[in-house]
């Protein structure tokens, strides 16, 4: 076994170098909306932005898994819950889903407060995010 990275991605591989696992992110612009299309072994899925109800959601065999927010009075992007369910778990959903919501602010340019626990642990093993967040907020 080793491993390979595509797109940013790493990749577990066999003996045989033939990759067991692929998750490739492309990202694309519809009108105001965000849609990131996926590719997680063969099931192609997408994540959007769904404002009205104010969550980064996708579906999967009949379930949805999301993030939720909202904006605070003073415009901050508050990240408040995370949602996975068991059938859909193992997959790195959760992970997509933050990284969907995390780049949506940082391409508007928002501060983001973050009350969801999930969120938090990701941005810890992700770095990259913590320039993001509003560090005055209590």
């Amino acid at each position: 076994m080793g491993t390979s990275e595509i797109c940013g991605t790493v990749a577990s591989t066999d003996e045989n170098g033939a990759i067991e696992r692929l998750a490739q992110t492309v990202g694309k612009r519809t009108g105001t909306e965000r849609t990131l299309e996926m590719e997680q072994e063969t099931e192609p899925f997408e994540i959007k932005n769904n404002e009205s109800a104010q969550r980064f959601e996708t579906r999967i065999d009949g379930h949805d898994a999301f993030v939720q927010y909202r904006y605070s009075v003073g415009g901050d992007f508050v990240l408040s819950h995370t949602e996975v369910p068991p059938a859909l778990g193992g997959r790195g959903l959760g992970g997509k889903l933050a990284a969907a919501a995390l780049d949506y602010a940082r391409n508007r340019q928002l501060k983001v407060v973050v009350t969801c626990p999930f969120i938090t642990k990701y941005i810890h093993k992700h770095p990259e995010y913590e320039g993001l967040l509003r560090k005055d907020y209590d």
